[in-house]
């Protein structure tokens, strides 16, 4: 499950920042260098959520011992 959210999280904030992007700016020509960016951006802030989340609630250590 945390390896699903690690690689859907990312992709996910992407898609996001892509599309609200594109509606904060609906008249403009996107050029290919502010998509590429943009998406980068996006992958970025999901991989760092995807972390934490990831680091917060998997447990280092067995409670079972």
């Amino acid at each position: 499950m945390a390896a699903a959210a690690a690689t859907l999280v990312p992709a996910l904030g992407a898609l996001l920042m892509y599309a609200a992007w594109v509606q904060s700016t609906p008249q403009t020509l996107h050029e290919i260098w502010e998509i590429y960016a943009i998406l980068l951006a996006g992958l970025s802030l999901g991989g760092v959520a995807a972390v934490w989340a990831r680091h917060r609630f998997v447990p280092l250590i067995c409670k079972d011992a």
